[in-house]
């Protein structure tokens, strides 16, 4: 079976306890879930169909980066979760990585100015939109459109950083759109690594992307900016469930799958009852609320006996 490989030993948010219940979910499309620790192989498993990489703490080395290179030139894909981290940290080994599919990487947290756009009391947990392909985009791959039936829902993200197109849209080989941005309100904050982006960025800011190399055997490459909206703790809640669902459709797309990975909406069910007449109303009356009244004042009765007895 193919599987989804959880990148280790960069302090990155472990399979077995921060996404029990994505594993699950990826389990019951007839995906596999494991963890991989890249540093003590020689290359990227045959079975791997999509490398995810959960908010790493630190740089993957230049050996790490040649075994996913190779990889990506079978047409391999990977998942880049790079939550906003403290540290000053500059991940040039990952970075180079999104370099080659024209994808460039903010060193910021994003928040939201504007009170209607975030979470109550938390200003970094933002209201996001989906991009959708224009129609003068023609090589743009749609992944959100599958997502009409969530309309009603609005997406939230956790604290996330910030990604830009390198390449202009300019590149031969190369497919890029972004899949999430934020509300023009919205403000980048220099985090984890001020050198890097010493100044605020603000208005629309791209928190998710893709990038297809069509010269590399259409090897897939998808950005976001945290990996916490899939944990245990957001996986499934209302707020979260269209980025859940868009995210679950990139790994269907990056491994060339036609199976639909969304989670269903929930939807409210009712049971009817219908009565020929006044008789059997009551009849029924008595049987749901009267029994069950009289069984519990029986047994209130038995415990006041016993307690003053």
């Amino acid at each position: 079976s193919p599987t989804i490989y959880f990148l280790t030993g960069h302090g990155e948010k472990a399979l077995d306890e921060s996404y029990t219940k994505f594993r699950t979910n990826l389990r019951n499309y007839g995906y596999n879930a494991s963890e991989l620790n890249l540093a003590s192989e020689n290359d990227v498993p045959d079975d791997a169909a999509v490398i995810i990489v959960p908010a790493p703490k630190s740089d993957i080395s230049k050996s790490e980066l040649e075994k996913l290179d190779r990889y990506m030139d079978k047409g391999g894909n990977i998942s880049l979760l790079m939550s906003p981290n403290k540290e000053e940290v500059k991940y040039a080994n990952f970075e180079a990585l999104m370099t080659e599919y024209g994808i460039g990487m903010d060193y910021n947290r994003i928040y939201e100015t504007d009170s209607s756009k975030h979470a109550p009391e938390d200003e970094y947990e933002v209201i996001v939109n989906l991009v959708k392909p224009s129609e003068d985009d023609k090589n743009a791959i749609d992944l959100t459109s599958a997502l009409a039936d969530y309309e009603n829902f609005v997406p939230y993200m956790p604290a996330s950083r910030s990604f830009y197109d390198l390449t202009g849209g300019n590149s031969e080989n190369l497919v890029i759109y972004p899949l999430m941005e934020t509300n023009e309100s919205a403000v980048g904050e220099p985090y984890g690594n001020p050198a890097a982006d010493p100044e605020k960025l603000s208005g629309v800011l791209d928190l998710a992307a893709y990038s297809m190399d069509t010269d590399r055997n259409s090897s897939k490459l998808v950005v976001m900016g945290n990996a916490e909206f899939i944990d245990d703790e957001n996986v499934q809640e209302e707020y979260s469930l269209v980025s859940v669902y868009m995210y679950l459709s990139t790994i269907s797309w990056m491994y060339n799958s036609d199976v639909n990975m969304g989670i269903p909406v929930r939807e409210k069910a009712y049971d009817y009852m219908t009565l020929s007449n006044k008789s059997d109303a009551n009849t029924i009356m008595i049987i749901v609320i009267a029994a069950p009244l009289i069984v519990a004042a029986a047994g209130v009765g038995v415990w006041l006996k016993r307690r003053y007895s």
